[in-house]
């Protein structure tokens, strides 16, 4: 695959990222919180962002090739699924990745915002 190539594919899934940062996860969150106390909301935001950080250190520990993401994001899902329905909440699948890109976006946040300007001092 050639430089330009990546780079669009790079440019696109930052797109989308955003497109889905700006319209989805406020709507998921609004329909959450219409349909679930404050509470739950809170605790799968929460479940989200473990199993995003699990996912991420699983790929690590097991020196696991997936460059787009789709291994981990599958693993997420399907945890955070399981978590909800053994606390009696549940959730669709669409859901689950909506809070899995809200969780990474935070993530991603917290990492070039945070960690990067601490490396800088």
């Amino acid at each position: 695959m050639t430089a330009e190539k990546m780079e669009l594919i790079t440019t696109l899934i930052r797109a989308a990222m955003l497109i889905i940062t700006i319209f989805i996860v406020p709507a998921l969150r609004a329909w959450l919180k219409a349909h679930a106390d404050e509470k739950t909301v809170k605790t799968m935001e929460q479940w989200a962002d473990i199993a995003v950080r699990a996912a991420e250190q699983l790929r690590d520990a097991m020196n696991v090739k997936d460059p787009d993401g789709s291994q981990r994001k599958n693993w997420a899902r399907k945890w955070i699924i399981e978590t909800a329905k053994r606390m009696n909440v549940y959730i669709t699948v669409d859901q689950a990745d909506m809070l899995i890109e809200a969780a990474v976006m935070d993530n991603n946040d917290w990492w070039h915002n945070g960690v990067q300007k601490v490396k800088e001092v």
